[in-house]
C-alpha cells in the first residue's frame, strides 16, 4: 500500500493504528479500534461470461509500521473480518468492545469510495461491452483477461508484420502434414473464432474430427502449431493432459470460448490409467448432452482435444461445472474420422525472397 487510506472524518490513523472519534451522551470520545490501519485497495468484478462475481483486494500498514500484504478475498468474506488473523496474524489486534467489530467495518467501507474498481474477464472469446463487440484474450490493451495458470500460452498478438503473413501462408505451400490432415486442421482453427456468431445465427458447428496416428508422428507439434494461432505453445508445453484430473480439465477449459484448446497424452501405461483415461475421454464423446453431463456431474466439450492415439476437435464451450450451459442440450455431433496421421518435416527451408513461397 503506497497511499495512506483514506477514512470518513470520525476515522483517523494515529501511529499506524485506527482510532474512531463522535460525540454520545457521555460526551465528546476518541478510542483505538485497532493496532493496524487496513484499507480497501481494490473492487474487482470477475466476469467468467455467464455470471459476474465480486472480489475486494485489501491492503493495511500494522502498528510496528509493517505493510500488511495485499490480499483479495470474495466480498462475501470480507465483513466477518476473520481475514485479518488469517492472512495477516495474530499479533493484528481488534480492541474490546461490543462496537468495535462493526465501526472497523464500517471504517473500511469508507476507504472503498476511493478505490479502483476494475472489471476482469476470465474467459476468451467475443463479447459485447458498452455497444461494441471486442475478442478478449490476455494481452488485450483495453481489458484485462486472466485465466487459470494452465493457460498461461494464451495471449494476444498485437503486432502483425510481414514474416508472420509469409511464416502463416507456408502452411499451404509448404504444408508439414498431408492436404487432407492440414486443410480441416487450418478451416477449423480459423471457423472457432466465428463460432460465437454463426451459433447466434442458429448454424453452431456441431462436430468433432477425430484424428488418428501413431506415437512419434509428431501429432502434439501439429497440436501445438495450430495452438499457435492463439498464443505461444510448444509440443512439451501443450495447456491440457489426458493425464490430469477430469475436474482440473473441466475447470481450465471452461476459461477458453471461441479458441482452440488441446488435451494431449491419451496414452494410457497400465489397465488403471487406461480407466481412467477412457472415463475422461468418455466425457468428451459426441453422443452426450449438456443434460446427460449435468445429471453425471461432468461436463466436457472441449474446442479442440488432441489425443496420442487420437485427436478430436469440437466448436463447442466446455459448460461451466456448476452451473451448466443454459439454453438446453445440443444436438448430437458430427464425427469425421480420417486415417493414419503422418506429419512431415519440410525438406527445404520457404524462400521467402520469392513471390511463391510468401504467399
Amino acid at each position: 500500500m503506497t497511499q495512506p487510506p483514506q477514512y470518513a472524518p470520525r476515522y483517523f490513523v494515529k501511529e499506524h493504528c485506527l482510532y474512531e472519534s463522535g460525540v454520545n451522551r457521555q460526551g465528546a470520545f476518541t478510542r483505538k479500534l485497532c493496532n493496524l490501519a487496513p484499507a480497501v485497495l481494490r473492487e474487482i468484478s470477475m466476469d467468467d461470461g455467464v455470471s459476474s462475481a465480486k472480489f475486494v483486494r485489501l491492503g493495511g500498514v500494522h502498528q510496528s509500521g509493517r505493510t500488511l500484504p495485499e490480499i483479495t478475498i470474495p466480498a462475501e468474506e470480507v465483513e466477518g473480518l476473520g481475514w485479518i488473523v488469517k492472512y495477516w496474524g495474530m499479533d493484528c489486534i481488534l480492541e474490546p468492545g461490543l462496537k468495535t467489530k462493526s465501526s472497523v467495518w464500517n471504517a473500511l467501507q469508507t476507504t472503498a469510495l476511493n478505490a479502483e474498481k476494475v472489471t476482469v474477464f476470465s474467459t476468451t472469446g467475443w463479447r459485447q461491452i458498452d455497444g461494441d463487440w471486442h475478442f478478449l484474450m490476455p494481452g488485450e490493451d483495453r481489458f484485462t483477461v486472466e485465466l487459470p495458470s494452465k493457460m498461461r500460452g494464451y495471449a494476444m498478438e498485437r503486432r502483425c508484420e510481414m514474416l508472420d503473413i509469409q511464416t502463416a501462408a507456408s502452411l499451404f505451400w509448404q504444408p508439414p502434414a498431408p492436404e487432407e490432415i492440414m486443410l480441416p486442421l487450418l478451416a477449423f482453427t480459423f471457423l472457432s473464432p466465428l463460432n460465437h456468431f454463426l451459433k447466434a445465427a442458429g448454424c453452431e458447428p456441431k462436430f468433432v474430427l477425430f484424428l488418428l496416428g501413431k506415437t512419434g508422428s509428431r501429432k502434439s507439434t501439429l497440436a501445438a502449431l495450430m495452438l499457435s494461432f492463439f498464443g505461444r505453445f510448444t509440443a512439451s508445453e501443450l495447456p491440457l493432459s489426458f493425464r490430469d484430473t477430469a475436474n482440473s480439465i473441466l475447470y481450465n477449459a471452461f476459461s477458453l470460448k471461441d479458441v482452440l484448446t488441446v488435451i494431449d497424452n491419451l496414452h494410457p501405461s497400465s489397465r488403471m490409467e487406461e480407466q481412467k483415461m477412457n472415463g475422461t475421454a468418455h466425457l468428451c464423446r459426441p453422443q452426450s448432452t449438456t443434460q446427460d453431463l449435468v445429471d453425471g456431474g461432468r461436463y466436457v466439450f472441449p474446442d479442440l482435444v488432441w489425443g496420442k492415439q487420437s485427436v478430436w476437435l469440437s466448436a463447442r464451450r466446455v459448460p461451466h461445472p456448476q452451473r451448466g450451459e443454459p439454453g438446453g442440450s445440443p444436438d448430437p455431433l458430427m464425427t469425421y474420422e480420417t486415417e493414419e496421421l503422418d506429419v512431415r518435416k519440410p525438406k527445404t527451408k520457404p524462400n521467402l525472397d520469392r513471390p511463391a513461397d510468401r504467399f
